[in-house]
């Protein structure tokens, strides 16, 4: 319901009142108060009916840790296998195999930041620095691929 959420911005609902007392309701630690707070939101979405309540899918993806490609996509029911592809976090070349061509690709930026993004491509864990983490997580991988 939240004017900045997946749904209500694609449907165009906006109501600062329910974006108020959302905020305050996640925030609230009474639980008790935070309770009847998301009740009253409930009847808010009841009343102002801004979509059809549609079951909600409610699952989990398992997959092996060198599965690339995963998000989260709010306009997609189920899991969409079309965008996962098999590769691992310090392949950086893409060549399938994690060797020492992918720590050069680390080393030879390191020290770099960004902000905003477009990313680098050797900050594997995205914090925004190429550092000594990024090697890290390649050379744990050093080995991995075909």
């Amino acid at each position: 319901m939240h004017s900045d959420g997946d749904f209500a911005f694609e449907q165009g609902y906006s109501n600062t009142t329910v974006d108020i007392e959302i905020d305050l309701a996640v925030k609230t630690e009474n639980e008790t108060l935070r309770h009847q707070m998301y009740y009253d939101l409930q009847r808010t979405f009841i009343n102002e009916c801004p979509t059809l309540m549609l079951v909600q899918l409610y699952g989990r993806a398992w997959m092996r840790s060198w599965v690339r490609g995963w998000y989260y996509n709010p306009l997609h029911l189920g899991t969409p296998v079309r965008d996962r592809w098999k590769g691992y976090a310090g392949d950086l070349n893409g060549d399938g195999k994690v060797d020492i061509f992918d720590l050069v690709i680390v080393a030879m930026d390191f020290g770099k930041t960004y902000f905003p993004p477009p990313y680098l491509p050797g900050d594997i864990n995205l914090d925004g620095t190429i550092d000594i983490y990024d090697l890290v997580i390649v050379a744990s991988e050093f080995g991995a691929g075909e």
